[in-house]
């Protein structure tokens, strides 16, 4: 049974960008074979691997497409919250340096 996107997120969204990376790998994987499957000139390939497999590789290949947009969307969101959170820092660190600055100016007069 496959879950839905938002369930699928709510998984893996405390996952490390690295982590996030390689999710995305897999996905993109999965997706590849599935359309390998579905996709192929051999139909009676097709009818075989369908019975065997619930549910079915186009309902699979759909989630998979549905989860590699929602992660996409969540990488994106961490990878903004990560470079402000490393303009936070720079600007902490310059208004630290400025100060230093100063107080060393009026120190030295």
């Amino acid at each position: 049974m496959m879950i839905p996107a938002e369930g699928y997120i709510d998984r893996v969204k405390d996952y490390s960008y690295n982590e996030l990376i390689k999710e995305r790998q897999r996905l993109v994987k999965e997706i590849s074979s599935l359309e390998r499957l579905l996709y192929t000139d051999s139909i009676l390939n097709k009818f075989d691997r369908r019975k065997m497999v619930k549910p079915g590789p186009d309902i699979h290949y759909y989630f998979c497409l549905e989860y590699l947009s929602e992660l996409c969307l969540l990488m994106r969101h961490k990878l903004e919250e990560e470079r402000m959170r490393q303009l936070e820092e720079l600007e902490k660190e310059r208004r630290e340096n400025i100060e230093l600055r100063n107080k060393t100016k009026r120190e030295s007069s």
